[in-house]
Parts: C-alpha cells; structure tokens; sequence
C-alpha cells in the first residue's frame, strides 16, 4: 500500500471520511472542519501507523490532505 493510500486510511480511521470528502487540497480545518481533538488524534494515528514522530512545527504546518502525506514521505524518505 502507499503512503498516499495509508494516509488516506488514517483519514477514514480517524475522522470518518469517504473519499468523497479528500482530495489533495483538502483543508483540514476549513473543509473539512475538524476539531483540535480530532487534529490530535489524526496526528497520533499518523505516528502510530508510519512509526514516525511528527514536531509541532510540522503539525502546524499541515494545512491541507497533500501536505500531511508530503510531511510523512518526508520521514519516510529518511
């Protein structure tokens, strides 16, 4: 599976999205209107299925579905 597919599982996991609701210029907030709490728990979900610990710099910048799986092949490419 890719990242980009893993990602979007989380995605479906974690918020309860079909792919309907993503696309890469989702935002996070404003599209799709997540709370802080669920933002909190996509990022663990995120962690815990790439086994990589994301800083709050880079948990601030995602804005948007293509920048979370951009921030995690970054890790993954490491």
């Amino acid at each position: 599976m890719t990242v980009d597919a893993r990602v979007k599982e989380v995605l479906r996991k974690t918020l309860a999205l079909n792919d309907d609701q993503m696309n890469s210029n989702t935002l996070l907030a404003d599209d799709l209107e997540i709370s802080s709490l669920d933002r909190i728990e996509l990022m663990m979900g995120i962690e815990d299925e790439f086994g990589v610990e994301l800083s709050e710099q880079e948990r601030a910048s995602i804005k948007t579905i293509d920048d979370l799986i951009e921030c995690v092949k970054s890790h993954c490419e490491s």
